[in-house]
């Protein structure tokens, strides 16, 4: 039986519990048996792994601790997504600030203008 490196080993575990070997070679681009020999894995290789497993647990990846499959945490994918939203949401509440900042003074000015114009009356 061959020895496949901890990460190679790992992935070919997480392909068994998601869609097999050919659709992580399909979706990355990786060599078909790339993942089959007892060689190491290259760098450019594992990036494309990591892009491609949005649900991977990384702890599980890196240590072997939990399951192969991010039940319970936010994945790759969806914490970029998460910063992107938290980054427009940030983006939208500093506008709605300045919004709420002029039509405060908008307010001013009217009340401001209104008093001025019964003192006028008044005088």
């Amino acid at each position: 039986m061959k020895q496949f490196s901890q990460l190679k080993a790992r992935i070919r575990e997480y392909a068994h519990e998601r869609k097999g070997l050919k659709a992580i070679y399909e979706a990355t681009g990786m060599s078909d048996g790339t993942l089959s020999n007892d060689s190491g894995l290259g760098e450019d290789n594992l990036m494309k792994f990591l892009h491609y497993a949005e649900d991977l647990n990384i702890r599980w990846f890196f240590t072997g601790i939990g399951d192969p499959i991010n039940g319970a945490g936010i994945t790759f994918g969806e914490g970029a997504r998460l910063r992107l939203l938290e980054a427009k949401v940030a983006q939208l509440t500093q506008r709605m600030e300045q919004l709420d900042e002029e039509l405060n003074d908008r307010a001013l000015m009217e009340l401001l203008k209104q008093k001025k114009a019964a003192k006028s009356k008044a005088s």
